[in-house]
């Protein structure tokens, strides 16, 4: 391999390794945009944490998840906005009944899209976000 050729190859490596290599602050920052985008239309959440749905015409369950998706994206820009939420919050956000929101809880659940971190506590999936977001926004 001539020089030219070696020249050629370490420049192609490092364009390569400054796109696959990045600076997790800033990876994590520019996602966290990028979601808040594409979930403003639907919802909007006070400092306090209260999530105030916009988009009336969601399925019951997906306004669970992006109620519980809100507070976690909330956290990512506001620290003290609890990136978890109870179920006793749900009630008081959905105003379904203490039933039908165990079942959808359930349900994401056992789909994956939230996680429980202590007994009655639930945070969005962070690797489901982008799957949740496409099929919101594409109803």
């Amino acid at each position: 391999m001539n020089l030219e050729n070696r020249e050629n190859e370490m420049e192609e490596l490092e364009t390569l390794k400054q796109q696959f290599i990045v600076d997790s602050f800033v990876y994590n920052t520019t996602k966290t945009k990028q979601y808040v985008m594409q979930i403003l239309k639907h919802c909007k959440i006070t400092s306090e944490g209260r999530v105030i749905i916009e988009n009336k015409n969601l399925q019951k369950i997906d306004t669970i998840a992006l109620i519980i998706l809100a507070r976690y994206l909330a956290n990512r820009l506001e620290g003290n906005i609890s990136e978890s939420i109870t179920l006793k919050e749900l009630y008081k956000m959905t105003k379904l009944s203490e039933s039908s929101v165990r079942g959808h809880v359930s349900t994401l659940f056992d789909r994956n899209f939230i996680i429980k971190p202590n007994d009655g506590v639930y945070q969005f999936n962070p690797s489901k976000i982008e799957e949740f977001l496409d099929k919101i926004n594409s109803e």
